[in-house]
């Protein structure tokens, strides 16, 4: 038998083997760009869908280094970061903590994965507030539940502060700002149903800035200047730059105008046109404001990155020559041999796709 077994085995082996045999890297296929999710000074954090990974980037989008890796990403995880600098993701059945530098999530407070977990707001003192579609929690910094309650409205976001007054926006769409502390108990209720609650907001320097309205407390707003609205960035230099208009768009769901504020949003100068084409997730009923997967973030003292459901454009001065960064990872459905011919074959090493050619391939119908 094993006599035989060895006769077989060495009247294939002409069948395999090739005379002049080149090994050519190919790009990787099914791949899919980072999707940004939460942006800082220090990094970027983005996912890709598969397999459902984690990632980080320290140079804007050039480069990304794998987190960790979860079992499903059906949902958009909403990420904040610590007092101490570790970031706290909520996924599909808790929240996790990623230390910068380590490689791997660690679960920090289990949730039960069928309520619908929505926000999450690290406070100075340690302790962490975790919004539930109408109720508030209160943790402290080793997990451990301390209060909850469940006295609010439809909860869209939660803003907290460096002191000891945080913001809660409840309602959908249209709701109020409620004002608490870090023990989550209520300071202040603002008047119902007169705030676009959907609404992306960000806190600078004193001062909220929705899509189309800012307010110096969080209860008195006023529109910006020259009526317009769209997406803003606060940039690095201290101006409002602001992509729009096409938030009330009931024709078109591209945005291509670009304005800059220097008095804090109070007026705004048109500044150009984009060169490319900036398209909202969907046209009426899912718009940029409400949609965890477009937006922008400042870079430098001038520059812009727009980011779009996974295609991430770059400005140096966030109005002329955007360039689509295009960063592309994995490969998603690739395993062993890929494809073959009589005269090619496409093998996986890896995350690496090659191709063996071979002039004088010998017959593989066998």
């Amino acid at each position: 038998m094993r006599v035989l077994l060895v006769f077989l085995l060495v009247s294939f082996i002409p069948i395999f083997l090739v005379a002049q045999t080149t090994w050519e890297q190919l790009p990787a296929h099914n791949s899919e760009n980072v999707e940004i999710l939460h942006t800082d000074d220090n990094r970027f954090i983005g996912s890709m869908k598969y397999p459902p990974t984690l990632l980080e980037s320290q140079d804007q989008g050039q480069s990304w280094n794998e987190i960790g890796t979860t079992a499903t990403l059906n949902r958009i995880p909403l990420i904040n970061v610590d007092r101490d600098g570790n970031y706290l993701l909520l996924l599909d059945d808790g929240m996790y903590k990623w230390i910068p530098g380590a490689i791997g999530l660690q679960k920090f407070i289990d949730l039960d994965s069928g309520e619908r977990w929505n926000a999450i707001g690290p406070l100075a003192n340690g302790n962490i507030i975790v919004g539930e579609i109408s109720s508030l929690h209160l943790y402290d910094e080793n997990g451990m539940l301390l209060r909850s309650d469940n006295s609010f409205g439809r909860i869209q976001n939660l803003m907290t502060t460096d002191g000891d007054e945080h913001y809660v926006f409840q309602g959908n769409p249209f709701g109020n700002i409620i004002k608490i502390n870090s023990d989550v108990e209520i300071l202040k209720r603002g008047p119902a149903g007169e705030l676009y609650t959907s609404d992306k907001f960000i806190y600078a320097d004193g001062r909220f800035y929705g899509s189309r309205e800012y307010s110096d407390d969080g209860f008195t707003w006023q529109d910006y200047g020259n009526g317009v609205n769209g997406i803003v960035t606060i940039l690095d230099n201290g101006d409002i730059h602001l992509v729009g208009d096409c938030a009330y768009s009931n024709t078109s769901n591209l945005c291509d105008e670009v304005y800059i504020s220097r008095d804090r949003g109070e007026t705004f100068q048109f500044a150009g046109n984009l060169d490319f084409e900036f398209l909202l997730p969907s046209s009426g009923s899912v718009n940029f404001r409400s949609d965890t997967h477009v937006g922008s973030v400042a870079i430098g003292q001038r520059g812009v990155m727009l980011y779009d459901n996974g295609r991430n454009y770059f400005s140096e001065d966030g109005i002329s020559d955007w360039r689509l960064l295009g960063q592309e990872v994995g490969a998603a459905f690739a395993f062993s041999v890929e494809a073959s011919s009589k005269e090619n074959l496409i093998v996986r090493a890896d995350k690496d796709n090659y191709k063996v050619t071979d002039s004088d391939t010998a017959n593989t119908d066998h």
